[in-house]
């Protein structure tokens, strides 16, 4: 499974605007695998491994595997602590699971816990959106935790 998740996975930070919450940001995490649908047993195989999660359209011609639930995402977390990633993929999976425990901790519940979390955003996937870069322009980014660290080649 780790082999396959560093070719194919995508560990999420997502953070929207949301004015009805006290923050006035949503915030959640997603683990996913995006195949061509011809794939679809593979996806099935793979969320029955894990026990959770689902598989759901994604576009035209592909399927999607999802694990958005915080409660769910522990039982995701758990085999990569166990058997790590080995591409550049384990620094966005240490930076995921560090905003795991923030949101765990309830964190993102709070602006500090908010900021914490973009902090993280910014050096995880596509980075930040020019709205929160625009909201958050008192934030220092050069303090991101940049994760990397030499990998032992098998």
């Amino acid at each position: 499974m780790t082999g396959f998740a560093d070719a194919e996975s995508c560990f999420g930070l997502y953070i929207y605007k949301n004015t009805s919450l006290k923050t006035g940001w949503y915030v959640f995490l997603n683990f996913n695998i995006t195949l061509h649908k011809k794939d679809i047993n593979l996806l099935n195989q793979i969320k029955n491994f894990f026990g959770v999660g689902i598989v759901s359209n994604h576009r035209d011609q592909s399927k999607q595997y999802n694990v958005k639930s915080v409660k769910d995402i522990k039982i995701i977390i758990d085999p990569f602590d166990k058997f790590p990633l080995m591409t550049k993929k384990l620094d966005d999976y240490r930076l995921f699971k560090k905003a795991y425990n923030l949101i765990l901790n309830k964190e993102h519940l709070t602006h500090e816990g908010i900021e914490k979390l973009i902090v993280i955003k910014n050096s995880i996937n596509r980075g930040l959106s020019p709205e929160i870069l625009n909201t958050f322009s008192n934030l220092k980014f050069e303090d991101t935790p940049i994760i990397t660290k030499k990998r032992t080649p098998f």
